[in-house]
């Protein structure tokens, strides 16, 4: 299930930052024009880097909670016996 979560997410996320990057060449095309595009991309860059890595952290977490095999042994187990 990690595989998969990771290889949606990658895809998904490759869109995300293929938009970016093409908005991204299109705001320092039009830069002239407004004082606020570029500290504005800049902040959008970090703030989407940190929410691609966050969410990865976020995949792997969910996938190896799972992962804990806690498994009970008949000792531990209660068993009512009806006769």
């Amino acid at each position: 299930m990690f595989l998969v979560l990771i290889w949606i997410y990658t895809i998904i996320m490759a869109i995300v930052w293929g938009f970016f990057l093409v908005a991204k060449i299109h705001f320092y095309k039009f830069r002239d024009y407004s004082l606020y595009i570029a500290p504005v991309t800049k902040f959008m860059t970090i703030f989407l880097l940190l929410l691609t890595i966050f969410w990865y952290y976020q995949i792997y977490q969910y996938s190896t909670s799972s992962w804990d095999n806690n498994t009970t042994t008949i000792q531990d187990s209660a068993i009512k016996e009806i006769y």
